[in-house]
């Protein structure tokens, strides 16, 4: 009875310390990736779809941004992969989640992800050359080789 009680206090004490700031590191994403994807498109309320992302995430981001989260891939102008299991192929502006879909997803022209407690965003410099997508002058430092992101 002694340890469940010890572990109960212990599990308390955890989420209580660190329940907050999990919370601001979501608000924190979903500035960086609404800007991401106001400066890719160049719209003012542009639409995104997300694939493969849970769906309490996806009301998180309906809540704290000011895009459209829309339900048909064929009205979005950008979309997010997440924990992808097959290839796909889409015309449109992708970006990843995570890096197990970029086996998956050829075309996604980054990867916003979390590493050691960092936001880590890597924009492909092979996929943005090759497209008509044009980036602020400010994402010159998260331009990285593919090759040798998919090898890290």
């Amino acid at each position: 009875m002694r340890k469940v009680l010890t572990l109960l206090t212990v599990f308390v004490y955890v989420f209580l310390c660190y329940g907050s700031p999990v919370e601001e590191y979501r608000k924190y994403e979903i500035r960086i990736l609404t800007k991401l994807v106001k400066d890719v498109t160049k719209k003012n309320s542009p639409t995104v779809y997300f694939i493969g992302t849970d769906i309490k995430d996806i009301k998180l981001f309906k809540e704290l941004s000011p895009l459209k989260v829309v339900k048909e891939i064929k009205n979005a102008d950008f979309i997010f992969v997440k924990n992808l299991k097959r290839k796909i192929k889409l015309n449109k502006p992708t970006f990843a989640l995570d890096f197990d879909s970029l086996k998956y997803c050829p075309d996604c022209f980054g990867i916003f992800s979390w590493r050691n407690g960092r936001p880590m965003l890597i924009i492909f410099k092979e996929i943005i050359h090759g497209s008509q997508i044009t980036l602020p002058e400010e994402y010159k430092y998260f331009i990285d080789s593919r090759k040798y992101v998919l090898n890290y």
